[in-house]
């Protein structure tokens, strides 16, 4: 689809976006965030699509094995895996695979860097912000939405390339906004984008909506959602304000939005754990950035 120009219609663009042909089966993401940790077919389940795809089933291994997980023991078999891993990070490393693999397709140093790696380093902040704040329990959802917040950067690199290095060209020598720029070269900007094939993926609702007002974390809009969506919303979006300060990514200038709004937003008061965080290093011993991270 060189040169193209994505309508503004939501039907258009719908229809647009599912003839797209990627590097990727989004049905076996689906099912995967579909299954519970509380029954024996769902274990089953996992083991079974896990073995479908000998990428991720060799990553899994690797992860099992590394001095994080494995305490010393040799872990063989994929049940091994789960088992000393955990059902529910089996289903974030099976995420965070999958994602690899689309951003991948970008190919070039400067959008693995500037996407893939971000993106990464997101999801990464946002599973320490809660182990540091005590929401384990949204751990996983927004570990999956700080990888997937820029989805919509990946269907527009993948429609056209050249154009989409028009975009960090514009981007780096005004730092205006990455979404301003791509209105101007394709029509719609990547959170339209992302939340568009977050719908036709038939992933969850809640990373749709990170598509949306990530940047956004006192819109009133936001109170018309769940709570718990909400909260996620807003990690995930202070996550990616932290991964940027710490050149996880591009800051741009020209940003309204501020970690501080974040911090209110989640009612985060001074003082807490996550100011004392060297968060360079907590990225670099974290066990997803060492097998993930990639931008060579």
């Amino acid at each position: 689809m060189s040169g193209v120009l994505l309508s503004r219609d939501p039907a258009q663009l719908e229809v647009s976006l599912r003839d797209l042909h990627l590097p990727f089966q989004p049905q076996v993401l689906s099912a995967v965030l579909g299954l519970r940790d509380d029954t024996r077919m769902d274990f089953i389940e996992l083991d079974r699509l896990i073995r479908a795809d000998q990428n991720i089933a060799s990553i899994i291994l690797k992860m099992a094995n590394s001095s994080f997980y494995s305490r010393g023991q040799e872990i063989r078999t994929l049940p091994q895996a789960i088992g000393m891993i955990g059902f529910r990070t089996i289903v974030s490393i099976v995420a965070a695979a999958s994602a690899k693999s689309i951003f991948m397709s970008g190919n070039y140093a400067r959008f693995r860097r500037y996407v893939w790696q971000h993106s990464l380093v997101t999801s990464i902040i946002a599973k320490i912000i809660c182990e540091q704040l005590h929401w384990k329990n949204l751990t996983e959802e927004v570990f999956i939405g700080g990888l997937l917040h820029d989805i919509g950067k990946v269907i527009l690199n993948h429609l056209d390339r050249e154009k989409y290095i028009e975009v960090f060209n514009k981007t780096f020598e005004t730092s205006k906004p990455f979404r301003e720029a791509e209105r101007e070269l394709f029509g719609v900007d990547n959170g339209v984008v992302g939340q568009m094939v977050i719908k036709i993926w038939n992933l969850p609702t809640v990373y749709r909506e990170v598509a949306v007002f990530i940047h956004r974390p006192a819109d009133a809009a936001l109170s018309h959602l769940p709570e718990k969506d909400q909260q996620i919303i807003r990690i995930v979006g202070l996550a990616n304000q932290i991964a940027k300060a710490n050149e996880f990514g591009f800051f741009e200038a020209n940003s309204s939005v501020t970690t501080s709004d974040f911090f209110a937003a989640l009612g985060i008061l001074p003082g807490s754990a996550l100011e004392s965080i060297n968060w360079n290093e907590a990225i670099e011993k974290d066990p997803y950035y060492q097998v993930f991270s990639f931008i060579g």
